[in-house]
């Protein structure tokens, strides 16, 4: 089931087509720009101010959305079948080779605020 505009109903549209495609446009050159960054990048070629609002609601239309980006990639399944055969080779190992061992733990934990992490326009 798709929804589609009627032509006539509603406010008119304060964008154009042309000046549309361009804000899809530039999430694909700078898929990490902000709204408010392709707004100013938007606004010297349109007439009057277009809010940032505006460019969230015209590329949801597109089914862009702001994610995060992946931080690391994912598992592969060789290095699924790598990670068992580590695990098989180290199951008997005693406590003292275990002590011997250096494992980390690559969590990160961050109390005050969103430590300004990166978004990118992304379709789902």
């Amino acid at each position: 089931m798709s929804f589609t505009r009627r032509s006539g109903t509603g406010r008119p549209r304060q964008t154009s087509r042309p000046e549309y495609r361009h804000m899809v446009r530039n999430t694909h050159v700078q898929p990490t720009a902000s709204s408010t960054a392709i707004q100013a990048q938007v606004a010297p070629s349109l007439g009057p101010p277009v809010s940032s609002r505006t460019i969230q609601r015209h590329l949801a239309e597109r089914h862009l959305g702001s994610q995060r980006p992946l931080r690391v990639l994912p598992l592969t399944p060789t290095h699924r079948h790598l990670r068992l055969e580590w695990c098989h080779a180290r199951g008997n190992w005693t406590a003292a080779e275990w002590n011997q061992a250096v494992l980390n733990d690559e969590s990160r934990i961050n109390l005050d605020s969103d430590d300004n992490r990166v978004r990118v326009w992304r379709s789902p």
